[in-house]
């Protein structure tokens, strides 16, 4: 190809089953080769290729996608085939020294505040705690953003998830614990229900001369204890009076004396 000074500003080339498209001082711009798909480069470094069978790699450091459309860019990976599986995202730390605690890889959701500043406001990190071989252990970690601080929301690592703020369930959503919903700990919007649903229920405390207590309102605003089980004195003490009614007594004795 000439300029219009006549000066080559470029080839095509053709030669072993591979054609090319070259740069002035003969590098390699784009290169079809037979059989092994386009390979596009800059200079000579090859930035990227797609090969035959429609597999794209790119040796870049960053791929950066632009729209200034609303809803856009986007990026969709969509898997057509008629089986169970779906599409994946792999990120893949590969260190030919891999150590505890190493970074697997960073997910990141970056926007303005009002000051024009970047904000990193939710960032997803993942981590190789143990690296030892069949006892390897990992953790995922999410951080968002708390009046202007960047806080450790939630850790899921090693099978236990450890939250670091307060955990809200909105009006008649429950917990379940066990396999069987054998624990629910629920309200319903006007009540508040601990409910066990497989075997006893045992409430206890294990602080050596540590208290239960069980209190309510003292019908003038104020909480209080009404009973109290207390590993000090080992007593039970009731701090407020008890009512039976009619036809329902107290046992008092091994045998009811």
């Amino acid at each position: 190809f000439l300029d219009s000074d006549s000066n080559a500003d470029g080839y095509i080339y053709a030669y072993d089953g591979a054609i090319s498209l070259m740069d002035s001082g003969g590098d390699h711009m784009i290169k079809c080769i037979n059989d092994d798909g386009i390979r596009f480069s800059s200079g000579a470094s090859e930035k990227m290729r797609i090969t035959n069978a429609g597999d794209v790699t790119f040796y870049s450091d960053t791929v950066t996608i632009t729209s200034a459309n609303t809803n856009d860019p986007g990026l969709i990976i969509k898997n057509t085939n008629a089986d169970a599986e779906g599409p994946k995202i792999d990120l893949i730390k590969d260190s030919s020294s891999p150590a505890d605690n190493d970074e697997l890889g960073n997910i990141y959701m970056r926007g303005d505040n009002d000051a024009g500043e970047v904000i990193e406001a939710v960032w997803i990190r993942g981590y190789m705690t143990d690296v030892s071989d069949s006892t390897e252990d990992s953790r995922l970690r999410f951080y968002t953003y708390k009046a202007g601080a960047q806080t450790n929301t939630l850790d899921l690592e090693s099978g236990a998830a450890t939250f670091y703020d307060n955990i809200a369930l909105l009006a008649d959503k429950s917990i379940w614990i066990g396999a069987s919903n054998d624990l629910v700990l629920q309200h319903d919007g006007s009540n508040s229900y601990i409910t066990n649903n497989t075997s006893n229920l045992y409430i206890r405390t294990y602080t050596t001369d540590g208290t239960i207590r069980f209190q309510a309102d003292d019908s003038a605003g104020s909480i209080t204890d009404y009973i109290k089980i207390d590993g000090a004195s080992s007593y039970t003490e009731f701090a407020k009076p008890t009512r039976h009614m009619d036809n329902v007594y107290s046992q008092f004795g091994d045998s009811n004396d």
